[in-house]
């Protein structure tokens, strides 16, 4: 029995001295590799832990140095790879975490351009490092890439503390907060923006919030340089001065919008742009009806066939023009005359104003945004991380939420305004597709609007299980509070010419009184405010 006990100690003796003499080793080993990390003598070291690998495959240690060794060599796949040794494993070595590992994997994915992959380990790395600058500053640029600026916002503005003086990030996240209908927020980042570097996209950005605020002389003295600088893109100088057009209508300087419309026409011209000068032309019209000029504008209706405005535009708007010159000969004869053909007439006008710089246009100038058949699947993504982290019992917070019953007024209000300002237009022709499937018709044909004359949205011809008729469905949404009736009878117009027998329109606002009753005396519209389809909105629109 006392030899047994003797040679359990001996045994011992020998496990701890050889426990210590490995540990010697390894530290050894390490404060060499330290040292060749210090001198980028990253071939050498990595010849050392391959070594150290081949003895000992399950060390943590040696799989985080191999990985950080083939990512200072830029072996960026070899790094992902010992990176997910210690993902699977899940045991880390004291001097990282697995927040950390995960972070590295999601900007080792970016720089291979996996942005599925990326965008998978960035956001599961946010659970365990919400405030780190590469992990929100990668969402970021990954989520404005892609279209979803909402969950965009909320990463860029974590990461907001960390680029506070760039330049660059600052008026990128002003874009962010364009997108967002944020124009205040976006305003002040630009001022700051501008501050730090006067570049040519933070003036452009600024002079568009300001525009979009009412601070149009400030807007148009920021352009008005710039119309002269060299090497503006064409399509870059258009928008400019269309932001400037905008500015002098607002501020109802006539002569000034009919003096840069003189300008812009000359240039589409010259530069042979011929999908601007419908536009051009289009806006002259309107101009004339926006200072009453209505006689101008009946001479150039014929003008703007050449312009291929549509014919349902101009046969809607004509009998208006009539009515109007008519009656304002009457009002400056003193005799009796009504109004509401030039009330009619303004509510068009306005229509087309709000709509005439809108934020989509200057974002496709500075941004290039993934197609929808390219976008990665952020909210798929995002449910698997939060099931993995359910997995391991970590709390979460859903970004995302199923549809409930009946909404409270927060929400409706929440949906509506999202639905109206908060979604790029790409997003919002698909959810439009989603909602008229969602009324529970067939789509036979989608068709173009001019959103410059018309109002942003789609039409479509479609059809109903066991019904006969067509029907001529119309999604819009107008930057106005209330829609007249000459939008109304556009699209009646439109219907005529498509063979459609009922009419349903989706609005962003609701009607002046004079559209409501044309609405309510005809048998063949249906018409619903966005809040009346909010449920159904609520289950298409990824609630963010």
């Amino acid at each position: 029995m006392e030899i047994f006990i003797v040679v359990v100690e001996i045994a011992l003796v020998i496990a701890v001295a050889s426990y210590f003499l490995l540990s010697r080793f390894s530290s050894d080993k390490f404060k060499k590799i330290d040292d060749l990390k210090k001198r980028n003598n990253y071939e050498e070291a990595l010849k050392i832990l391959l070594k150290m690998y081949q003895r000992d495959k399950d060390d943590t240690r040696v799989i985080y140095e191999l990985a950080e060794i083939n990512k200072e060599l830029k072996n960026n796949l070899e790094a992902i790879g010992y990176y997910m040794r210690l993902i699977e494993k899940d045991v880390y070595p004291p001097i990282t975490t697995k927040g950390d590992v995960l972070k590295e994997m999601g900007i080792l994915y970016y720089k291979e351009q996996k942005i599925k992959e990326s965008f998978y380990y960035l956001y599961y790395a946010s659970y365990f490092l919400p405030n780190d600058r590469d992990v929100n500053f990668y969402l970021f640029y990954i989520l404005l890439s892609h279209g979803f600026f909402s969950l965009a916002e909320t990463f860029g503005e974590r990461a907001l503390p960390f680029l506070s003086k760039n330049a660059d990030f600052l008026s990128d996240l002003a874009m962010i907060k364009l997108e967002l209908n944020k124009y205040g927020d976006a305003l002040e980042l630009l001022e700051k923006s501008v501050g730090i570097s006067k570049n040519r996209k933070s003036k452009i950005l600024l002079a568009f919030a300001l525009a979009r605020l009412g601070g149009y002389k400030r807007a148009v003295d920021l352009l008005t340089p710039i119309t002269t600088e060299e090497g503006v893109p064409d399509e870059l100088l258009f928008f400019i001065y269309m932001i400037i057009i905008y500015c002098n209508l607002n501020l109802k300087i006539e002569s000034e919008v009919n003096k840069y419309w003189d300008v812009l026409l000359t240039f589409v011209t010259a530069r042979n742009l011929g999908d601007k000068i419908k536009e051009v032309g289009f806006g002259i019209f309107m101009s004339y009806l926006y200072f009453y000029k209505y006689a101008n504008a009946k001479e150039m209706l014929s003008t703007l066939k050449e312009y291929e405005i549509s014919n349902s535009v101009i046969a809607t708007i004509e009998p208006f023009i009539d009515d109007a010159i008519k009656n304002s000969h009457l009002k400056k004869e003193g005799k009796p005359y009504d109004i509401k053909p030039i009330r009619e007439i303004e509510n068009f006008v306005q229509n087309w104003l709000n709509s005439m710089v809108k934020v989509e246009d200057i974002r496709k100038l500075f941004y290039t945004i993934v197609s929808e058949q390219s976008r990665i699947n952020v909210h798929e993504i995002i449910k698997q991380v939060q099931e993995k982290l359910e997995i391991e019992n970590k709390k979460i917070s859903s970004f995302m939420e199923g549809a409930g019953g009946g909404l409270t007024v927060e929400e409706e209000d929440d949906i509506c305004d999202m639905f109206t300002n908060r979604l790029d237009s790409q997003t919002f022709s698909s959810i439009c597709d989603e909602l008229v499937k969602s009324m529970g018709f067939n789509i036979t044909k989608k068709l173009m609007t001019d959103t410059f004359a018309e109002g942003e949205g789609s039409d479509y011809v479609c059809t109903k299980s066991k019904d006969p008729s067509r029907y001529f469905v119309a999604i819009r949404r107008w930057g106005s509070n209330e829609i007249g009736k000459i939008a109304i009878l556009d699209i009646s117009q439109k219907s005529s010419e498509n063979e459609c027998d009922m009419i349903v329109i989706v609005s962003s606002a609701p009607l002046t009184s004079e559209a409501q009753e044309y609405v309510d005396k005809s048998r063949n519209i249906e018409f619903h405010t966005c809040k009346e389809v909010a449920p159904l909105l609520k289950n298409i629109i990824p609630s963010v």
